[in-house]
């Protein structure tokens, strides 16, 4: 029998314990799960108040319906975030850019709407986008949960990318610095993973690199082959 959920899935847990209640379902996030030969059972801890149950029978677990829609709506974030760093360049020379570029530091926290990527499809970051899709007034990922930007062996790190040929921000090899990144452990306001990995969709840690002309996001087996 094989398992529909995995540690660190978040999921929809009918409880129905008191029996002074009416059952009803609340989002929890999997911390453990046990195979026996004739059951599978999980451990969950619920977003609500901060508790957590044991022994908890799979036909009493449901993918997360909000969980869902907030990776659809990180997914639509990722893309509008993608149109935004691939304008076309200027017309100065890449010397004046370069110069100009080096007098500013950015914060990684500032350049959320950038990062903030969160999907189980193909890799969308590489894609090149039409058009900008407005943000829903209901969805602002921005912050949260916001990048950490110490606390990794990766942070200031030298990282060379290649971006793909159709990509707008360059045609070549490119030279920035890590400046931020989200654990996998964290979770955004709504008690969801902070990203969700798009090669396991599992949760997973995401790593923000500054260009001179755009930023870019990496998931760590990217990042690994990417360092200078």
């Amino acid at each position: 029998r094989e398992a529909k959920f995995d540690e660190g899935d978040v999921v929809e847990v009918l409880y129905d314990e008191d029996p002074d209640e009416d059952p009803e379902w609340y989002e929890a996030t999997v911390t453990r799960r046990t195979m026996y030969s004739d059951d599978i059972q999980y451990s969950v801890h619920y977003h609500l108040d901060d508790t957590t149950q044991t022994g908890v029978r799979e036909n009493k677990l449901r993918p997360s319906a909000k969980a869902a829609k907030k990776k659809a709506a990180a997914a639509r974030k990722k893309a509008s975030s993608k149109a935004k760093s691939t304008k076309s360049k200027s017309a100065k020379s890449k010397s004046d850019m370069k110069s100009k570029s080096k007098g500013k530091k950015s914060d990684p926290k500032k350049k959320k709407a950038d990062a903030k990527k969160k999907t189980k499809k193909e890799t969308p970051k590489k894609a090149v986008v039409a058009e900008e899709e407005p943000e829903e007034a209901d969805g602002d990922l921005d912050d949260d949960p916001p990048w950490r930007t110490d606390g990794h062996e990766h942070i200031g790190r030298r990282v060379r990318w290649t971006p793909p040929p159709d990509f707008d921000g360059g045609g070549g090899p490119v030279e920035g610095t890590v400046t931020g990144w989200i654990s996998e452990t964290d979770r955004d306001s709504e008690g969801n993973p902070g990203f969700v990995s798009e090669r396991t969709g599992r949760p997973a840690s995401l790593y923000h690199a500054e260009f001179d002309e755009f930023d870019q996001d990496f998931e760590e087996w990217e990042l690994e082959d990417c360092f200078v």
